[in-house]
């Protein structure tokens, strides 16, 4: 198993609708996000790539990416041995061979889509940004078995499984989520 970071503005791009229509969502549950734009369906392709370009400067994404970058490689092993250790008890977590890890600047801290993309805010802590990166492949890892069960349920399963699997001795100051859906 293998989760490759990516930075790709297309992608960008095309999330932004996403993020858009659940702005609203974000505020009523007071949860972090950034999006410069009024309305992404009103503002023209050339401000849309001005305004990413303005954010590749202001939050330095090639500086971030590598060293995001470095900070998975020292922990991935580590990471994917709990996972699979936790596995091989409960056997609940489906893997793919690869996930995709795309870095942005926009809506909430991270986010994923089925069955491989992970989806992260660079405007954290590096290790909170891990972090966040291991708590969506977690999402995607028991989506099967969970797509049907309420958010804070699953949130919860999640939270279970990063301390049950011994994550949170790789990452003590880990914080189950606060979200509680309104």
């Amino acid at each position: 198993m293998k989760i490759k970071i990516i930075y790709n503005i297309d992608k960008i791009k095309n999330e932004l609708f996403f993020i858009e229509n659940n702005l609203a969502y974000f505020k009523k549950n007071k949860m972090f996000f950034y999006f410069p734009f009024e309305s992404i369906k009103k503002t023209s392709d050339k401000k849309i790539i001005e305004q990413i370009h303005k954010d590749e400067k202001r939050f330095k994404i090639e500086k971030i990416k590598e060293k995001i970058e470095k900070k998975w490689k020292e922990k991935e092993n580590a990471v994917f041995e709990c996972l699979y250790k936790y596995n091989k008890k409960e056997k609940i977590l489906e893997f793919k061979d690869e996930y995709k890890c795309y870095l942005s600047f926009y809506g909430c801290y991270g986010y994923y889509n089925f069955p491989n993309e992970i989806f992260v805010n660079i405007n954290a802590k590096i290790e909170f940004i891990i972090e966040t990166i291991i708590h969506e492949l977690i999402h995607l890892l028991i989506y099967k078995k969970t797509a049907k069960k309420p958010y804070q349920e699953i949130e919860e399963i999640v939270d279970a499984i990063f301390i049950n699997s011994g994550l949170n001795t790789i990452f003590p100051k880990y914080e189950k989520q606060k979200i509680t859906v309104k």
